[in-house]
């Protein structure tokens, strides 16, 4: 990985390297779209107290719908 993204390398190694990342990132989207709720995020959000902020700039609602199922929760009790 770190041949391919040195500056040594041509442009069409950096397409490629670019392109995995892609099918990477889209894979990882995928995965987390199919559940309901990350897991991964829920618990990171359990350690949140009330005076903690978050600012997010994702677009793919994953942490949105963990907080969403959290203060459903914290309703609840």
């Amino acid at each position: 990985m770190e041949g391919k993204l040195s500056r040594q390398s041509s442009v069409g190694k950096e397409a490629n390297v670019v392109k995995i990342f892609t099918r990477c990132l889209q894979a990882v989207l995928r995965d987390a779209h199919r559940k309901r709720e990350c897991f991964n995020h829920r618990d990171l959000f359990r350690k949140l107290h009330s005076h903690d902020v978050i600012l997010s700039f994702n677009y793919d609602l994953v942490a949105e719908r963990a907080l969403s199922a959290r203060a459903k929760r914290l309703e609840a009790t």
